[in-house]
């Protein structure tokens, strides 16, 4: 199995699909002004996924709140609104 950097193969392309979908989202949406005033909400048990996908908002000035489990997930989905949901299917 290929492996760099102490990630498989099948780690990286879990990567590399998380950051596409989010390449999408910010070209369907833009980034402006008005999407600093939305929030993301992340859900994924993976510290380092969820910790890269924080980073990657923050920088675009796009707040995020995480989960690390469904429930938590689920608790914040009803009780706050949120522009968009990222979340691990695994």
């Amino acid at each position: 199995m290929l492996q760099s950097q102490g990630l498989s193969f099948k780690n990286k392309r879990k990567n590399f699909l998380e950051f596409f979908l989010l390449i999408l989202l910010l070209f369907s949406q833009g980034v402006n002004a008005e999407m600093s005033s939305k929030k993301v909400l992340i859900v994924d048990d993976n510290d380092t996924y969820a910790r890269n996908l924080e980073k990657f908002f923050e920088e675009k000035n796009i707040p995020t709140l995480r989960a690390k489990t469904g429930i938590e997930g689920w608790k914040f989905f009803s009780s706050e609104e949120f522009h968009t949901v990222i979340t691990d299917v695994t």
